[in-house]
């Protein structure tokens, strides 16, 4: 677990940079470090400040709730778009993750395992 800045959007795949380290927007079709959590997280824990998130670093096998930028079929490999929405691999750019369910489109948060 990591903590992610509030303002980058909940439940999109993130990149880390700089120290102490602080997270962005992926570039499209790039690597990801992990995926952000939503707002509630971090005011559930001790020693976490109320202005962060937590973050879900991208382990292998973990799952996860992520934004969707568009349709793809569950068991399908998933990238990045640039916003850190999830979409369909298509064939080219790094696959970050595999979809546990369909999607019908983007804006939906559909359950994902990285790989």
């Amino acid at each position: 677990m990591t903590t992610v800045n509030l303002d980058y959007q909940a439940r999109r795949f993130y990149v880390l940079s700089g120290g102490p380290p602080t997270a962005g927007a992926p570039s499209a079709g790039g690597t990801v470090h992990g995926v952000s959590g939503d707002d509630q997280g971090a005011n559930q824990l001790p020693n976490i400040s109320p202005n962060t998130r937590i973050g879900y670093a991208r382990c292998p096998g973990y799952p996860f709730l992520v934004e969707t930028g568009g349709a793809f079929s569950a068991g399908g490999a998933l990238k990045t778009d640039a916003n850190g929405k999830a979409i369909a691999q298509g064939g080219s750019g790094t696959i970050v993750a595999t979809a546990l369910e369909d999607s019908s489109g983007s804006g939906l948060f559909k359950w994902a395992v990285f790989t």
